[in-house]
């Protein structure tokens, strides 16, 4: 259990509290999580609850395999997640559920490679800025991580990954899609 500083998008200054639970014997783990907090409009004139819960499962079903997925649901959770939505729209709490599946393999002693979707549904029409201020308003935000990680040395790992997203727009039954590379180099020492 912890006592954490709210995020910036919830515009709260109440602390949130973090509990979570794991079951872990190597090859299989599950684990539940959930946080209680409050949100507020950026104005103040509103505040509502914020909760969540966070089921998710792994297991490793050969060797170097990893298979896991997660499952949120929550109220005003939105700047928590990928999409980065609203926590409370038009004065009412932003309910979401969302999910994610993902399947990872050691390729030798070096290389990682993983694939995974992930898929958030909201009640409310949000947007990406936290003031609202965005001009697509979504209820729905898909996404497909594929990325490599390289193993260089014992404190140097290199990794890649390619994003490709896709999320409506509420008001006109559009959907726009974008797509991003992304590389990185981790250094522990």
């Amino acid at each position: 259990m912890s006592l954490e500083e709210n995020v910036s998008g919830s515009n709260s200054n109440d602390p949130v509290l973090t509990a979570a639970a794991e079951y872990n014997d190597g090859t299989y783990v599950a684990r539940i999580s959930g946080l209680y907090g409050k949100a507020e409009t950026s104005d103040g004139a509103t505040e509502v609850d914020q909760w969540g819960v966070t089921l998710s499962g792994s297991v490793r079903p050969w060797e170097g395999g990893l298979f896991q997925v997660n499952y949120v649901t929550g109220q005003a959770i939105g700047p928590y997640l990928i999409g980065l939505g609203n926590a409370i729209v038009n004065g009412q709490a932003n309910d979401v559920d969302g999910y994610t599946i993902e399947l990872r393999q050691d390729l030798g002693a070096k290389w990682n490679v993983g694939i995974a979707y992930g898929r958030e549904d909201y009640d409310l029409a949000t947007n990406s800025f936290s003031d609202g201020s965005g001009s697509l308003n979504f209820t729905e935000l898909e996404t497909i991580h594929v990325n490599a990680f390289y193993q260089a040395t014992d404190s140097l790992t290199l990794s890649a990954e390619y994003i490709y997203g896709e999320r409506n727009d509420a008001t006109t039954g559009d959907t726009f899609d974008g797509s991003r590379v992304q590389v990185a180099a981790q250094l522990n020492f």
